[in-house]
């Protein structure tokens, strides 16, 4: 049982450290608004918020982010991920018809 808890712990700390050196990395590619902006998002909906993180992050690794995101870059960012992850949503109406129903009334 103690190894347990001491494992659990463990991975518990692994985790939040692993937290901390990604708010760190997007401390270093956001500006202070933009950074702002994704907590915002990320109250409302924190999916996609995880998401964006996870774009920014890997376009930093890559190299692909020369300086830093502001708002209006992240705003574009949040706009096309919308366009591509928006549910199209149709309805469809069937109605029922019965032996009784008689058109010609």
């Amino acid at each position: 049982m103690p190894q347990n808890m001491e494992q659990a712990q463990q991975q518990a700390e692994q985790r939040q450290a692993a937290e901390e050196q990604r708010q760190e990395m997007l401390v270093r590619i956001l500006t202070p608004d933009a950074r702002e902006r994704l907590n915002r998002v990320r109250l409302v909906k924190p999916e996609k918020a995880m998401g964006i993180e996870n774009m920014l992050l890997a376009a930093a690794q890559r190299g692909a982010i020369g300086e830093k995101v502001t708002e209006d870059r992240l705003i574009t960012l949040l706009t096309q991920v919308n366009e591509q992850t928006q549910k199209k949503t149709s309805v469809k109406i069937i109605r029922r018809t019965s032996a009784l129903d008689d058109d010609d009334w």
